[in-house]
């Protein structure tokens, strides 16, 4: 399934769940994982859907079935339903730079601000999606680990 089908499958789950008012309070942010949650769930329901006959045969007649990650150390990892909140050090400089072009973003947007963490968020998601800013981030990478190495260690 590519990409584009896998999104256009959540939306369509995403929009079959029936909108409930919020009447305990929940903030918006809930209701949107509880979106994620039925999401995971159908997502679940899909791969139990797609078991062969064969093996739903097997476990009818009472055989066990094997775990799929029988080893901890195989397990997926768990997905998370809520944003996840990092903290990044910037150089003095490199902060500068960074709120000087969210400043020329906002102008062209016409907007007052840009903030920082809106121009992250559209990097990461464009890191994503275009497989040259993920090249060129890479040779920033390699680039940020030789000017290390000639430092020295621990500098």
């Amino acid at each position: 399934m590519s990409r584009a089908d896998e999104i256009r499958a959540k939306a369509a789950a995403m929009r079959a769940t029936p909108a409930r008012a919020d009447t305990s309070g929940q903030s918006a942010a809930h209701e949107q994982s509880s979106g994620r949650a039925a999401e995971q769930e159908s997502r679940r329901a899909e791969e139990q859907a797609s078991t062969g006959a064969g093996e739903q045969r097997s476990r009818r007649a009472g055989e066990q079935r094997a775990p799929i990650f029988p080893d901890r150390t195989q397990r997926r990892p768990a997905v998370r339903v809520d944003d996840v909140k990092f903290s990044v050090l910037l150089s003095p400089r490199a902060h500068a730079e960074l709120v000087a072009w969210c400043a020329e973003a906002a102008a062209v947007l016409g907007r007052t601000r840009v903030p920082t963490t809106d121009a992250v968020k559209a990097l990461v998601t464009l890191l994503a999606e275009e497989p040259s800013l993920g090249d060129a981030v890479i040779d920033e990478l390699e680039k940020m680990d030789r000017a290390k190495m000639r430092r020295g260690p621990g500098k």
